[in-house]
């Protein structure tokens, strides 16, 4: 790599010959590029744990998943109510709440926990949020639907998560599995 930007530096200012320093550093790019494809084992071996935790929650007895064909009250600026689908995450009530669900700019107050599928802790608290934005895809759609004063344990699959990139402690592919409590819709 020194050699390379050696040589670019040296035709920097030899302006008459500078195809060979950019036809070197396009082609040390290209080597980064090509490299920075190839799958780390880790970050594969992670993803296909994952992918299978996600699996094995489709013939489970306790979670239920969110379908499509739920129907969800989405109301847009003209109080049009609209089907909001989703796709993949799987839910476990834990304590059935009677209260209102939520809807889209509706301000709520969640205490959460949230962990890997290997049990590993990565954030809990309480959390005051506007529904629809400001978290991550998978939280919005479980916002939708929890009615106030229930506790629903949730599987977010990596997709409605932080994708395909590693996020602080939560490695990259990583489905999240969050302890919610909807504890009340903000009045404003």
């Amino acid at each position: 790599i020194s050699y390379i930007c050696g040589l670019f530096a040296r035709q920097r200012f030899n302006r008459t010959n500078m195809k060979p320093a950019y036809l070197y550093l396009f082609l040390l790019g290209a080597l980064f590029s090509i490299t920075s494809c190839l799958d780390d084992p880790e970050v594969t071996a992670w993803r296909k744990a994952n992918d299978e935790f996600m699996l094995s929650l489709r013939d489970s007895s306790e979670f239920k998943p969110l379908e499509y064909n739920d129907r969800i009250l989405y109301g847009d600026e003209n109080y049009n109510y609209l089907d909001h689908p989703v796709s993949g995450i799987y839910y476990k009530t834990l304590v059935e709440g009677r209260g209102a669900v939520p809807l889209v700019g509706q301000t709520v107050e969640v205490e959460y926990e949230g962990r890997l599928y290997d049990g590993t802790v990565f954030d809990s608290g309480s959390r005051t949020t506007l529904v629809g934005t400001g978290v991550i895809s998978g939280w919005s759609e479980v916002l939708y639907r929890i009615p106030q004063g229930s506790t629903w344990e949730v599987a977010i699959p990596y997709h409605l998560g932080y994708g395909e990139v590693k996020h602080g402690s939560i490695p990259a592919y990583s489905c999240l599995i969050f302890t919610m409590e909807l504890v009340s819709i903000v009045e404003d």
